[in-house]
Parts: C-alpha cells; sequence; structure tokens
C-alpha cells in the first residue's frame, strides 16, 4: 500500500544537508531510517553528491540504504536514445508542432480550424527539451488531432503534411 508522507517546500539552491533536514522530518511520524531500503533522488550534485549531497547525509543514517536514480529522470535517458522509426515519429512530431507553435498566425488559423472542425482540442502542446514529460502528452494530443493537423499543414503546403494521411 502506498500513501502519502507529506510535501515540504524546498528553497531554489537546496543543498544535500537542507534537503536531509526536510526529509528527514518523517522521525515526526515514527518512522526511522534503519528500517528505509530504498531512496529515490535526481542527479543533481545537491541529491547525489557523496561528501554533501543528500545521499551522504541519508547514508550515515544507513549505510546499507539503496540510493536509485529517480524513476521519471530514468525514463527520460532511456527515451533521449529513443532510435529507428519511434525517433523519427517524435521528431517529425515535434517538428510539425513547433511549426504550427512558433509562429502567432499559425497558432490562431489552427485554433480556428479546430473550432471549425469541431475538434476536442483546440490546439497542440508546445514541445520542449526540458519538459521531456510532455513528449506522452504531445504525441497524445497530435494523436487526436491528426485529421486537423493534416488538413492544415495540407492548406500551409508543409512538407510533412502528407505524413498525417498515412496511416
Amino acid at each position: 500500500m502506498e500513501q502519502f508522507l507529506f510535501c515540504r517546500q524546498t528553497a531554489e539552491n537546496s543543498t544535500g544537508e537542507e534537503i536531509f533536514k526536510k526529509v528527514d522530518s518523517f522521525n515526526d511520524h515514527q518512522l526511522s531510517w534503519t528500517v528505509c531500503v530504498s531512496a529515490c533522488a535526481d542527479s543533481a550534485p545537491s541529491m547525489m553528491g557523496t561528501k554533501k549531497g543528500l545521499k551522504s547525509f541519508v547514508k550515515k543514517e544507513n549505510k546499507d540504504i539503496l540510493v536509485i536514480h529517480f524513476l521519471f529522470h530514468r525514463e527520460n535517458l532511456a527515451a533521449k536514445e529513443i532510435k529507428g522509426d519511434l525517433a523519427i515519429v517524435f521528431n517529425e512530431v515535434v517538428s510539425v508542432v513547433n511549426y504550427v507553435k512558433s509562429r502567432c498566425l499559425c497558432t490562431r488559423l489552427f485554433r480556428a480550424l479546430c473550432d471549425e472542425m469541431g475538434a476536442e482540442h483546440n490546439g497542440l502542446l508546445f514541445h520542449s527539451h526540458m519538459r521531456w514529460l510532455s513528449r506522452r502528452k504531445i504525441l497524445k494530443t497530435v494523436a487526436q488531432l491528426r485529421n486537423e493537423t493534416g488538413v492544415f499543414l495540407r492548406e500551409q503546403i508543409h512538407k510533412l503534411a502528407n505524413r498525417f494521411s498515412d496511416n
């Protein structure tokens, strides 16, 4: 069973020690580091540093604890290595989304077309490499707006327009 224990806000530039003090407050709930089997952290020095990172403070409390790379970050690392057909599809989708979203006129025209065609959504999500979690949402939205996107790209005489008529 999983339950949310607590949430604490940290400063923008938190050190491993400051983060540990926030996390260590679970002792208020009669829990101990000695029964903790593993902890997840991102790869930031404040988290994974062996001398001053959160990992070092956790290891002082329980030397046997396994500190692993944060799950989302592991997915991100794997997603960056996409190869083959999936990489081609994703890169083309990003190209189309960025074409529509980076031009104000295109964005307005696409929104009007989606409204006119009674689409579920009236716009695409902008892709950013900093927001890699948005990849699934971007692909899902483009798939849902496949017909509208195809019509729009054909009207704009875009080089990838034919991709949206190919199942």
